[in-house]
């Protein structure tokens, strides 16, 4: 018994000796020097943004590992615009320039945690991951630091002593490359303040106001001016898009060397143009195809020529048949009629209740399938329209009666997960198939 208690304690003493190195072994790169507390004095003074008149930053492309580090220098124009003159000639982006000085203004040291030169590697405080700025003002060198790979660490570039810090992520500095650092914004309008859009491309061409908001926030908010070919709505939902991305336009790249000539923009086969309600507006002119899925652009006025992305430009050069509502059903509905699988079922509106003509029907279900009738809407314009065998024999025709007069819609063939539907104003929507199909079936099956 007794042995078996000085085994136990022996055990014991053991388990808290090594519980005591885990808590108290140094950290492999804690400094070897004397430990110097939190409240001690920064290596650097604090860097006031307003001081600063030039920037370098040398770094390594973010999002890699490795290569040829990104090598940009940047210079003060006045208090509050920067200009790029390594290794380009540009303005400088507001938004990246905002983004560093915010991080070198709030930089704060806290400790040091190391001081070797294999903790600085270790930690990517040098030149192979580490974020090299060289912060001046007024002719001095103000800063001279690296942001490490590791987060929240840094060190003065004449010192390996790698320290602890806050505020400033490297993120803010490193970028995937030097024309990250230029100004790429090429229109700002607020949606609010837009008065007129016009598109006008080979599709056709289409001019479309914006209301003001309407009592209640409901209503449609942009209307058709003048449209061709005619166009008696527009997508909401699209003009809203097209809208906010016009609120901030940004381009990819500016390409050098190239003339209007070389890019298709001279010929102005498709360009938007924007009018604002205080009397101002920007008109951009769209080219050819350029390089990595990118399109050229100018904004009329201007010497630059943009590559804005692929898709951007699409959306920028939609055409108005693109841009039509998708809304097929009958605002204010009145009266419909639905002809399909061998019935024909005739209903009308009579007060405030919906009745069918030599029917029995569920009253609430009638209610529902014309407010179902009223809000229908397509997923989509058929493009290429189908031929004529699709509608040959309707799975359904549709007759409907509603504040803007009487329309016909005929339901044709399956694609995919859709219907053709096909107004007869010539239109050859796709409409989802849950909506669809029932539509397709006896009335009586529904509405009983």
């Amino acid at each position: 018994m007794r042995k078996r208690l000085v085994i136990s304690l022996i055990v014991l003493a053991l388990a808290g000796g090594a519980a005591a190195y885990v808590l108290t072994r140094k950290d492999p790169h804690a400094s070897k020097g004397k430990v110097v507390l939190s409240d001690a004095k920064a290596p650097l003074a604090k860097l006031e943004p307003a001081k600063l008149d030039e920037l370098e930053i040398i770094a390594p492309p973010e999002g890699a590992p490795a290569g040829a580090p990104v090598h940009v220098k940047l210079k003060r124009k006045d208090p509050t615009s920067w200009q790029v003159v390594e290794p380009f000639s540009d303005t400088a982006s507001p938004d990246a320039m905002q983004l560093a000085l915010e991080g070198l203004g709030g930089l704060t040291w806290r400790r040091p945690v190391a001081d070797s030169v294999e903790a600085m590697a270790s930690l990517g405080c040098d030149d192979l991951k580490g974020v090299h700025i060289v912060a001046r003002g007024g002719g001095a060198v103000l800063g001279d630091l690296y942001i490490c790979g590791e987060l929240d660490r840094a060190r003065l570039a004449a010192s390996s002593q790698v320290w602890e810090t806050a505020g400033l992520e490297r993120w803010r500095l490193a970028k995937a490359s030097a024309k990250e650092w230029r100004h790429l914004l090429v229109a700002e309008v607020p949606t609010e303040e837009i008065a007129t859009l016009t598109l006008h491309n080979p599709g056709g061409a289409l001019t479309v106001a914006r209301r003001p908001p309407p009592d209640g926030g409901s209503g449609d908010r942009w209307h058709v001016v003048a449209a061709d070919p005619a166009l008696a709505a527009v997508d909401q939902g699209l003009l809203e898009g097209l809208a906010a991305r016009l609120a901030r336009l940004t381009a990819t790249d500016v390409a050098e060397g190239v003339t209007d000539a070389d890019t298709g923009l001279a010929a102005e086969t498709a360009w938007l143009e924007v009018k604002t309600t205080g009397g101002g507006g920007i008109k951009l002119v769209l080219g050819k195809d350029a390089a990595e899925q990118t399109v050229y652009l100018r904004k009329v006025g201007s010497d630059r020529i943009y590559r804005v992305a692929k898709d951007v430009a699409s959306e920028l050069a939609r055409a108005p048949r693109e841009l039509m509502s998708r809304r097929v059903g009958a605002a204010g509905l009145t009266a419909f009629t639905i002809d399909a699988a061998g019935e024909r079922w005739s209903v009308r509106k009579s007060g405030a209740a919906w009745q069918a003509a030599g029917q029995q029907a569920d009253a609430s279900k009638l209610a529902d399938l014309a407010s179902k009738l009223e809000s229908l809407t397509a997923v989509g314009i058929a493009s290429p329209a189908p031929d004529a065998k699709t509608f040959g024999k309707p799975a359904a025709t549709i007759t409907l009666t509603g504040a803007d007069g009487l329309h016909t819609l005929r339901i044709g063939a399956v694609k995919d997960s859709s219907r053709y539907l096909a107004r007869d104003d010539g239109t050859v929507f796709l409409i989802d198939t849950q909506a669809a199909d029932p539509l397709t079936k006896a009335p009586s099956t529904y509405l009983h």
